[in-house]
């Protein structure tokens, strides 16, 4: 098939959509805008492949956090019926990060960085497992736990 363009009278092949049908073109503008936003730094990131799957694996652990502050603050609100005992869930887990993020940047900065992920994400797994245990003895052990 022959396409316009400068290239008048060169056969060259035709782009395929997914149901086997030939795509149109590109207009000139429109097919310099793809090429410059395939060569964009955010989207060279986003196709590798190790970028990819940490960006994935972040969200994922993201999403499980919050999920678990909000099934703790239902499990608060549940033991206890007031709500404000179940928004001081949302305060306990944000006072850390206020208070001890700046300080703990630095430290972790200068150890091991993978040695610490692996011996945090044990601790918190060991927290996380004795969450209903702890509610159930005393529901003021659940702010602690609510900030990991």
């Amino acid at each position: 098939m022959i396409l316009g363009g400068s290239g008048a009278g060169v056969a060259t092949p035709t782009p395929m959509s997914s149901g086997g049908v030939a795509a149109p073109p590109l207009p000139g503008a429109l097919r310099a805008v793809a090429i410059r936003a395939r060569h964009h730094p955010f989207v060279r990131l986003a196709v590798n492949g190790s970028f990819s799957a940490l960006w994935t694996g972040q969200l994922i652990s993201l999403l499980g956090d919050r999920v678990n502050q909000v099934a703790l603050a239902a499990l608060v609100y549940g033991t206890t019926n007031s709500a404000i005992a179940g928004s001081l869930t949302f305060v306990a887990a944000t006072l850390p990060n206020l208070l001890f993020g700046p300080i703990a940047g630095v430290l972790v900065d200068r150890w091991d960085q993978k040695r610490i992920l692996v011996v945090s994400d044990l601790l918190r797994a060991v927290i996380v497992l004795f969450i209903p245990v702890s509610v159930g003895v005393n529901v003021v052990l659940a702010y602690p736990s609510s900030s990991c």
